[in-house]
């Protein structure tokens, strides 16, 4: 079978109730987000998480980061005052920061260090659904070890399977600025569009 696109322009509601169906039938999907397009499932569903290495041809042992709706949904999460206030400077958009995960959050969620890497990104269509389902489990739409195509067309062409996707145009390609806030020494993982300057300026390192 092959992929289906909606275009988010066409029809938002079209594609938000077709994307919220998938997600609930523990199917997952391909959401454009402010950085790159990205395999999506419900954070709760174990089995669709489990499902995204089998897509990507990743470890399972790697931990995949958490999307939210706001900050609020991510302090459900994460453990308490985890999050530092700097963090709203930049949220939403393109920072992920990977913090002690909250002791009822499932262990496929985060890592065996029980930490949890959560952003709030800067698309209203994906904070939309977060907001109405909950937490999403997203990482970047592409075979493990290949760069991420920056299209929907692309996107599911290369991975090529029965997927719902939704094609909201290019997305920039420049993946999140990744932080490690779980130590009292902060550890920049990966720089993206927010710069160390930025993370300096903020309190976050």
């Amino acid at each position: 079978m092959t992929n289906r696109i909606l275009n988010i322009k066409d029809d938002w509601e079209l594609a938000k109730s077709e994307t919220i169906r998938e997600l609930q039938l523990g199917n997952q999907v391909i959401l454009p987000t402010d950085t790159v397009y990205g395999i999506a499932v419900l954070s709760s569903d174990i089995e669709a998480v489990n499902g995204i290495f089998e897509i990507k041809g990743r470890s399972f042992n790697q931990a995949l980061p958490v999307l939210v709706a706001d900050f609020d949904q991510a302090t459900q999460i994460v453990a308490k005052d985890s999050i530092p206030e700097g963090v709203k400077n930049f949220w939403p958009g393109p920072l992920t920061v990977v913090v002690p995960q909250h002791p009822e959050t499932p262990i496929y969620v985060g890592s065996e260090k029980h930490t949890v890497g959560v952003r709030c990104p800067d698309h209203d269509f994906v904070r939309s659904i977060a907001a109405e389902i909950g937490s999403l489990t997203v990482t970047s739409a592409n075979l493990s070890g290949v760069p991420t195509p920056e299209t929907a067309p692309l996107v599911a062409e290369q991975l090529g399977k029965d997927l719902l996707v939704l094609d909201d145009g290019p997305c920039s390609g420049e993946p999140s600025t990744l932080i490690d806030l779980s130590s009292l020494n902060p550890k920049i993982l990966r720089l993206g569009e927010i710069k160390e300057e930025d993370l300096s300026e903020a309190g976050l390192i």
